[in-house]
């Protein structure tokens, strides 16, 4: 995206979907990953920019909103507040920018256009990229096991009318699973949904 939007399309920079690799990374492994992975992108879009770095800073202390809300994500299908404090943290992000570079409202409301554009190719590239990937790699990612943990599930749901018991148990058996789990350091979330 970076060779081409700098190369072939000469717009400028604001509108890569920085944040689509790393909150795909973030979704995939985990949100302390995606921000090593976010500076890693940082250097590598500034080295195809010739080494321009603040358009690329921009983006980057913009993702890390959106990592901040894969934390509070309960669902897959939850990409509304993902694109929310995309676009909180880049309005807080450029409005801090622009100020320090005594930029005209043109060039910042520019600049907005430019972002909405990005963030909502990163949006739409995540909610089409992130199953396939899952799939591929046949793992049991945060997003997965929450969609297995859900209780509105048409499998727990018929588990609590038809064995009632053995539902009770499972829950109690999660929870110490769970408890044990945070314990020793391991995956209490799968811990939980595998019990």
């Amino acid at each position: 995206f970076t060779i081409i939007v700098n190369s072939y399309l000469q717009i400028p920079s604001l509108i890569i979907p920085f944040s689509l690799s790393v909150l795909l990374i973030a979704i995939i492994f985990s949100p302390h990953v995606g921000i090593t992975f976010s500076f890693i992108n940082l250097i590598f879009v500034s080295l195809f920019l010739n080494w321009s770095m603040l358009n690329p800073l921009i983006l980057c202390l913009t993702t890390l909103g959106g990592i901040l809300a894969i934390k509070s994500m309960k669902k897959r299908v939850e990409y509304y507040p993902l694109g929310l404090y995309l676009t909180l943290s880049f309005l807080l992000v450029n409005i801090a920018f622009s100020l320090i570079r005594y930029e005209s409202l043109i060039i910042f409301l520019w600049h907005l256009l430019w972002s909405f554009i990005s963030i909502f190719i990163s949006v739409a590239g995540l909610i089409i990229i992130t199953p396939l990937v899952e799939r591929k790699l046949n793992m049991a990612t945060k997003q997965i096991l929450l969609e297995l943990l859900d209780f509105d599930s048409p499998l727990l749901k018929k588990m609590s009318k038809l064995i009632p018991g053995t539902y009770h148990h499972s829950l109690i058996v999660g929870n110490l699973a769970e408890s044990a789990a945070e314990a020793v350091g391991a995956n209490h979330l799968l811990a939980r949904v595998g019990s």
